[in-house]
């Protein structure tokens, strides 16, 4: 199963960097439209590195929040007899 699912990946990103190497021959990499819409595939390529918003210059630093666990469970009480019963001695008695 994963052995297809990589060969399927791997085909679809073959295709797509196919139809882009096509679409950036016949158009160019500049911007342009299609009937009368602007394309995307132009205006994604548009965005530079140095177009990412800049860091912040302090360590921001994100930690989940904990909460309380609560666990339900059933406790089993030992039962101990407080009054016992002795059964007769079965032996004969040692004389």
């Amino acid at each position: 199963m994963s052995r297809a699912l990589a060969i399927l990946l791997s085909f679809f990103i073959l295709t797509m960097q196919t139809v882009m190497a096509t679409h950036a021959t016949e158009y160019g990499d500049g911007p342009h439209e299609h009937q009368g819409t602007e394309c995307l595939i132009s205006k994604a390529g548009d965005r530079h590195d140095d177009d990412w918003d800049v860091p912040p210059e302090v360590v921001v630093l994100f930690l989940p929040r904990f909460e309380a666990a609560t666990y339900s469970f059933v406790q089993k009480a030992l039962l101990i007899p407080t009054v016992t019963v002795t059964p007769p001695g079965r032996a004969p008695p040692l004389s």
